[in-house]
């Protein structure tokens, strides 16, 4: 019973509270990479990284093929921005 609320309480804070604050979730930590607002520089906050990673999950829920083409719109795209980057004005850079 405890087991899936402690890692829900783990996502929320790894990729809404920790990544939103500091601009990297463990994950992009290890990898040296961080979320900014595009307009502002700064980390995106709390709620908007929250909905950014579940906006991620939607092409993932409603097909695979979407998800797939959001993920890999770096290897095409000039600022090397995924689809869901691109929607909510955030880049990806290294530290």
């Amino acid at each position: 019973f405890f087991a899936p609320l402690i890692a829900f309480a783990y996502i929320i804070w790894n990729s809404g509270y920790r990544q939103g604050t500091t601009g990297s979730s463990i994950g992009k930590s290890i990898m040296k990479i961080k979320v900014i607002s595009e307009h502002t520089g700064q980390p995106v906050g709390f709620g908007m990284s929250v909905v950014r990673e579940l906006v991620y999950l939607a092409p993932l829920l409603a097909c695979g093929v979407l998800w797939l083409i959001a993920v890999l719109f770096p290897l095409w795209d000039t600022k090397r921005q995924t689809l869901i980057d691109k929607i909510f004005n955030t880049i990806c850079l290294p530290l």
